[in-house]
């Protein structure tokens, strides 16, 4: 279906007169048949592929393939083709005869308004609408190529007669008209207009002839041809600006960004077309000042150009569609034929354009739209133009503190981006990535803005275009002061650090250096958290690209010393340190050689941060240096060191190595802590005011570590690195002990390792009586040391090699004390302090104890752990330790059993009081049988007279034999004690004849000389009558005459004094052993007659009496 652009009476009246017109003039020609045009017709002519896109090129037969404008070469023509102009052959007599021409354009008129009305006259040939046009088409052609034989006022006629249809105002499609123009490409409408286009072109270049015909006649300004040709340009450029506004006004606003204001690539060959005629009068007049006052009168109606027609079209959004048809407009010279290349840009258009854009306070789409537009413009066409970026930051930093949001772009994009310092320096980069055109419809103005900025400095930052540009970062700069960080909420100065970022990031050294000197006008301590926080990822973002660009700045230290001197005068937020931490790792892991001053950045704050941030925030930042101190050691391998390396590690030892020995001693399961403890340490080379390693190591190593595998760790570290090589060999194994004291290397796979490395020395073979194999072969590789030791003293026969194996020995061991006590707060710590408490005495007492040496270690282990004054003043002792205890006492008095422990008075004192005191503390439970366990074990050791010792002072102890009047609570469990230990020997009769031995006599006497009514009294009878019942006792023979043995002491010794006593016992005994007392009644007898003797007072009545009582209760027992 065609749509005509109208069919009012007035088209119907002119057809009517133009049939008249034709009737009066026609002409019958003599000339031979011609053929009427081909489809295949050659003749430059639009062939429209549909909407314009970029991509889109001219057609192979369009006026610019075949290089239309070569009309201006003087003397040129076109070959006539014998074809058939509205049944008129065309030939060269044809624009000779007057008439004939009239009627040619009589018909060409007619044809016009036909695919104008979508009418036909009835005389009409019916021809294809293709046809149709190319007949006025060819008709034009023609009449330029014979221009010089026609008349000028012929030629003047017969073009008005086709301008007065094809320039009328109803020849521009409207905006509802505009869409069906390729929807059927055979009707009417669609080759009307590409029609009018083809027609308008060839006027204008024949009026272009024209004017050149007589340009030399009079002034150009009064010469007729150039006045015609002028309005003929300025009123289809009107008419084309027309066609893109009926485009633009089609449109939503989020389509301008895709859309071209070329209806179609034909129209964009007219534009390109005019364009490159009026180049050739750039003399005279230019293609903008025609192009700027059409657009005026498109718009604002203005009149420069009095035949210029009004619009019935109004523009909603004009600064848009001005930028938008520039923009298209100045990409015509990207096409390879080239225009507008030596003509000016038109800048004060698009300057004064976009400044009336914003002075009307734009919408956040609309903004956003202009921007693209413009930046593509500048950009890609015109840089000089880049001052008008201006117009933009003067919009934008008034609304600095907005979010420049829409409905449209959903909630997520309130939320303020950018979580880091780092986030804003890759999204400057990614920034180059992302073409102006790609950019996403939700991208903010402001955003927009930015790409834009990271765009020019790019593109220009080489070129005379930059001195352009620095004033646009000038006015930037000038709007910020401090009280202006002040008026910025957290919106605004995300903002304003994505342009900072973003200048820093491609811009010169001068600016650079003023973006650094705004934001050290930043007033932290006055902002509130969040702007702190907002603020401080924009110090922290320069902060790394100073570093990263490796240009000398003063930046990082003013900064720093700011942030120091902040923290201390008020608290700075966790926040904000936290953003300044992570970004000195940033910096730290982009340095390859860490030669830019980068120990500038650790300073005070860092351990301020260290000391109150969370744990998971502290061990990021803490990994992050441990990395650097590992890089800092590789660096140094290689001989790589510099000044500033050496600074950095002095910085590492003065800010970081305080807080990690304060950490070191409190922190109880941190993974960080002994691998950054060891590298350290590993870095204390003792140069350039560092520490030495062997002290930093033995510092740490003799702290009271809260978790031992800290100790681990750095110990392996250490042993198994290249700088074990200048550590003292004794030194590593003293350090070696402390760790195998609270993990055997069969627990510990982290002293593996470092165990090797300890059997590779040296001193392991001059103090050891076994050889490498032989220690990593055991299983427990400490115990097998301390055997060794042992082994290799009682090899010596020197006394001096023996002395000086005891000093060695006592160096290992010299802090012994200050480790184990670390350890006795837990069960498995105990466990283990006391276990190699025993060790070490079971294979080394001769090594540990010395006589004469009041500080040997033997009388430290007595001291602090196996009688420390809270045990001698009888206070609870915990349970842990007490286990402990009761697991290694009799492996202890094993070792002390290889001294002369009777004899020196230290030891056997020393003993006494081990029994004395902990088997009170041993009854842990209600069973007394686990009490009993260290003294059965004690029995049945490999040094029984230990054992025996032992025992006899345990009776000593518990069971004295001086008056009392009772028994206190301990005896009471020494009694139960001594019964278990009675019945868990009994299965061993030499043990149990010795334990009789021991307690029979000491425990009778007891009894003998205690009070009537003791307890204890009573107690031990019912021990005693427990052991003579027992069925051990009764069936050996020899057990009874070990207490008829002690009786009969008993007897000789307190007869004479304890007479009443000694009877009550023996009464007593009668009951619960008759056969023993009837075993000692002879020898009692013998006594008493000696006791009458020495009295002398002959035969004691009383006495005789007592004898008598007691034999009568033997005879009854029996």
């Amino acid at each position: 279906m065609d749509f005509a652009w109208s069919d009012d009476e007035e088209n119907d009246e002119a057809l009517m007169e133009i049939s008249a017109q034709l009737e009066e003039n026609e002409v019958h020609s003599t000339q031979p048949d011609c053929s009427i045009l081909p489809e295949d017709y050659h003749t430059s002519h639009f062939v429209c592929t549909g909407k314009d896109v970029p991509a889109s090129s001219f057609h192979s037969v369009s006026f610019v393939q075949n290089n239309d404008l070569s009309f201006l070469t003087a003397g040129k023509k076109i070959n006539l083709q014998e074809y058939s102009l509205f049944n008129i052959c065309a030939s060269e007599e044809v624009f000779l005869e007057e008439n004939l021409l009239k009627t040619l354009f009589l018909m060409a008129k007619t044809t016009a308004l036909e695919l104008k009305c979508g009418k036909k006259l009835p005389r009409a040939v019916s021809e294809s609408n293709f046809n149709k046009r190319m007949h006025i088409t060819t008709l034009l052609h023609y009449t330029r190529s014979f221009f010089n034989v026609i008349s000028r006022e012929e030629l003047q006629k017969n073009l008005k007669l086709l301008e007065s249809i094809i320039e009328a105002e109803d020849s521009i499609p409207s905006t509802n008209i505009l869409p069906t123009i390729h929807s059927n490409p055979s009707s009417t409408t669609h080759h009307f207009f590409h029609g009018c286009l083809e027609w308008r072109w060839l006027i204008l270049t024949i009026l272009t002839q024209d004017y050149r015909a007589n340009a030399q006649e009079t002034d150009f300004r009064e010469c007729q041809s150039w006045e015609k040709l002028l309005n003929s340009l300025s009123l289809f450029i009107f008419d084309l600006l027309k066609i893109s506004l009926n485009t633009f006004n089609g449109l939503k606003l989020s389509e301008i960004l895709t859309e071209s204001p070329f209806h179609c690539v034909c129209v964009k060959e007219v534009w390109f077309l005019i364009i490159s005629l009026l180049e050739t009068f750039k003399e005279k007049i230019t293609f903008w000042e025609i192009f700027s006052s059409c657009l005026s009168s498109l718009i604002s109606g203005s009149e420069k150009f009095s035949h210029l027609r009004p619009s019935p079209n109004k523009c909603e959004n004009p600064h848009i569609f001005t930028i938008w048809i520039l923009l298209h407009i100045v990409k015509l010279q990207e096409i390879p034929r080239g225009i507008l290349k030596d003509t000016p840009p038109n800048v004060d258009l698009l300057d004064k354009t976009v400044k009336s854009f914003f002075a009307e306070d734009p919408s956040e789409l609309e903004a956003r739209v202009a921007i693209r537009l413009t930046a593509s413009l500048i950009l890609n066409n015109w840089p000089c133009a880049i001052d008008v970026i201006v117009q933009f930051w003067e919009y934008f930093h008034k609304k600095i503190n907005t979010n420049f949001y829409i409905p449209s772009d959903g909630m997520s994009s309130l939320l303020v981006p950018n979580d880091s310092a780092m986030s804003y320096i890759k999204a400057a980069k990614q920034s180059l990535d992302i073409p102006l055109d790609s950019l996403p419809p939700t991208q903010t103005s402001y955003s927009t803005f930015c790409h834009s900025i990271a765009h020019f400095l790019h593109k220009f930052s080489q070129t005379d275009f930059m001195r352009n540009f620095q004033k646009v970062t000038g006015r930037i700069f000038i709007k910020f002061t401090t009280k202006k960080w002040q008026s910025m909420n957290e919106t605004g100065i995300h903002n304003l650090t994505s342009l900072l970022v973003i200048l820093t990031t491609m811009g010169d050294e001068k600016i650079i250096e003023r973006v650094e000197s705004i934001c050290l006008l930043i007033p932290l301590p006055e902002l509130a958290a969040s702007r702190q926080l907002a603020a401080s990822k924009s110090l922290v973002a320069l902060l790394i690209l100073a570093f990263r660009q490796s240009r000398p700045s003063q930046y990082p230290g003013k900064l720093v010393s700011k942030l120091n001197l902040t923290n201390t005068d008020t608290q700075t937020p966790q926040g904000v340190l936290k953003v300044f931490a992570h970004g000195m790792c940033d910096i730290f892991a982009e340095s390859e050689s860490f030669d830019h001053e980068e120990h500038i950045l650790v300073a005070p704050w860092v351990r301020q941060y260290l000391k109150s941030c969370p744990e998971n925030d502290k061990e990021f930042l803490l990994n992050h240096l441990n990395r650097t101190l590992m890089r800092i050691q590789g660096i140094i391998a290689r001989g790589d060191e510099g000044r500033n390396l050496q600074e950095l590690l002095r910085a590492f030892f003065l800010h970081i190595l305080p807080y990690v020995k304060d950490e070191y001693e409190t922190n109880e399961g941190t993974l960080w802590l002994p691998e950054l403890t060891g590298n350290l340490c590993l870095a204390a080379s003792g140069q350039n005011g560092l520490p030495r390693i062997e002290d930093l190591f033995s510092s740490f190593m003799e702290m009271n570590c809260k978790n031992p595998k800290s100790l681990f760790t750095l110990f392996s570290m250490v042993a198994t690195s290249d700088k074990v090589s200048v550590l003292n060999p004794g030194l590593l194994i003293h350090h070696w002990i402390r760790c195998m004291i609270f993990c055997s290397s069969a627990a510990s796979e982290d002293l593996r390792m470092a165990t090797e490395a300890i059997a590779a020395l040296p001193e392991l073979q001059e103090v050891c009586a076994i050889n490498r194999e032989e220690f990593l072969a055991s299983r427990e590789p400490f115990y097998a040391f301390l055997f060794g030791i042992g082994q290799k003293y009682e090899q010596l026969e020197n006394p001096r090699d023996k002395m000086a194996l005891s000093n060695k020995f006592h160096n290992y061991v010299k802090s012994f004390g200050k480790w184990a006590m670390q350890g006795l707060s837990t069960p498995d710590g105990a466990n283990n302090v006391y276990r190699t408490i025993a060790v070490i005495v079971l294979h080394c007492s001769h090594i540990i104890y010395v006589p004469m040496k009041i500080n040997c270690f033997m009388r430290l282990l007595m001291a602090e752990f196996m009688l420390p004054a809270s045990l001698l003043l009888g206070k609870t002792q915990s349970v842990h330790i007490v286990r402990a205890m009761m697991k290694i006492f009799p492996v202890f008095l094993e070792g002390i059993a290889k001294l002369d422990y009777k004899g020196d008075q230290y030891l056997t004192r020393a003993i006494s009081n081990m029994i004395l005191h902990w088997t009170p503390h041993f009854k842990t439970t209600t069973n007394a049988s686990m009490a009993a366990k260290p003294f059965v074990k004690c029995l049945t050791s490999k040094e029984p007279e230990m054992g025996n010792f032992v025992i006899e002072k345990f009776c000593e102890g518990f069971f004295p034999q001086t008056p009392r009047k009772g028994a206190t609570s301990n005896t009471s469990l020494a009694i139960n004690v001594l019964k278990e230990i009675f019945v868990q020997s009994s299965s061993t009769l030499g043990v149990y004849e010795s334990l009789l031995e021991i307690v029979c006599l000491p425990l009778m006497d007891h009894v003998l000389m205690s009070d009537d009514f003791a307890p204890s009294k009573k107690l031990i009878l019912d021990l005693l009558e427990f052991i003579f019942k027992g069925e051990v006792y009764r069936g050996q023979a020899k057990f009874r005459l070990i207490v008829v043995r002690g009786l009969k002491e008993l007897t000789t010794n307190k007869l004479s004094f304890q007479t009443s006593a000694y009877f009550l016992f023996m009464l007593k005994m009668a009951k619960v052993n008759p056969m023993a007392v009837r075993d000692v009644l002879p020898h009692l007898k013998e006594q008493i007659v000696e006791v009458e003797f020495r009295r002398g007072s002959g035969r004691d009545a009383r006495l005789r009496q007592q004898l008598n009582s007691l034999e009568d209760a033997v005879a009854k027992e029996l």
